[in-house]
């Protein structure tokens, strides 16, 4: 049975396309060796970075990023749009965001525990997994050993 998205899921799907950057570069949404490291920090099991930089929903790819990475990054977008739209979650200082209790702290957490789970009842209802049609940018960071 075909199901058409709501008006309400469509429009959030516009307001996030509008706001995505799937494929940013570091240097242009890091102003701070704090926020560079809270954030590496904090993503330090995943193949990507996001952020919320100048109103855009900035994703940094790790070298290495695979498309289940990137579906992975959609899906925490979608929940960061969801606490900002819903629950009144305000961006701030990107470190202050990544401590506990921050916004991509929470919803970092809630993509880790939810992804595989979403992941495989969509694999059930019939939607292929395996690929995305995203075109993202084709930067890519390199994290190696940090020394300070």
């Amino acid at each position: 049975e075909c199901k058409i998205l709501s008006a309400e899921a469509k429009d959030a799907a516009d307001r996030i396309c509008r706001r995505l950057q799937l494929g940013s570069k570091l240097s242009e949404i890091i102003e701070s060796k704090e926020d560079a490291c809270a954030l590496f920090d904090l993503y330090k099991n995943e193949q990507y970075l996001l952020t919320d930089y100048k109103d855009k929903f900035c994703i940094v790819l790790k070298e290495g990023s695979s498309p289940e990475d990137m579906l992975k990054s959609l899906f925490h977008v979608s929940y960061l749009y969801w606490l900002e739209r819903y629950l009144g979650f305000k961006p701030s200082s990107i470190a202050s965001e990544c401590r506990p209790g921050g916004r991509l702290e929470v919803s970092l957490d809630y993509a880790q525990r939810e992804f595989s789970h979403v992941k495989h009842d969509s694999s059930v209802g019939g939607w292929v997994m395996d690929g995305l049609i995203a075109r993202p940018l084709p930067v890519r960071i390199q994290v190696g050993d940090v020394t300070t």
